[in-house]
């Protein structure tokens, strides 16, 4: 009699443990850690960068910024008298992302969760299930171009997001259930 104890017991731990763990697995349910991973995926596709405007051709006077950039290593500057040209440099275009209109972006990290805050129970919004996530994030793999000091002063928003490390930025984002877990990006 004692062994179908414990075949009772073993079994009906096994039934636990089995919908414990399929619980814990069901990239559909809204949990922390389903938010997380589907944040973090977009965010390795998505890097850190800072906009700026198309490059001046033949400004006069200083550029504070696009000077900074050029003590950085990232453009060029050309002189002749007191017209200033700027330009990528070979290391600039490592963290160059073009736009549209001449405009770019320098990318100079990678966001990643350090916790999520709060979420919104999913509801129904156009025949998608929407959760509104309120997270935290520092951004890692910085370029040592970013830390320097002058391009701090100067984008004092990129300063922020590199200084998260320490304090980490809140941000709030709506993730979207779709047939094979929760994303980032609407479909």
């Amino acid at each position: 009699m004692p062994s179908q104890k414990v075949n009772h017991f073993a079994i009906g731990s096994l039934i636990v443990l089995m919908a414990f763990s399929s619980a814990c697995s069901n990239r559909k349910a809204a949990t922390k850690s389903n938010f997380e991973t589907a944040l973090n995926k977009r965010f390795q596709k998505e890097k850190e960068c800072m906009a700026l405007m198309a490059f001046p051709d033949d400004a006069f006077g200083s550029m504070a910024a696009f000077d900074a950039l050029t003590d950085a290593g990232m453009l060029t500057k050309t002189q002749n008298g007191q017209k200033v040209h700027y330009d990528l440099s070979t290391k600039g275009r490592e963290f160059w992302k073009a736009k549209n209109g001449g405009y770019g972006q320098f990318c100079y990290g990678e966001r990643t969760v350090t916790e999520i805050e709060r979420f919104t129970e999913p509801s129904d919004m156009g025949g998608v299930h929407v959760s509104n996530v309120t997270y935290k994030y520092k951004v890692i793999n910085i370029a040592d171009w970013a830390k320097l000091a002058p391009v701090q002063k100067t984008f004092p928003y990129m300063k922020t997001q590199i200084d998260s490390d320490s304090a980490p930025n809140e941000e709030q984002q709506p993730l979207f259930l779709m047939n094979d877990g929760w994303s980032a990006e609407a479909r």
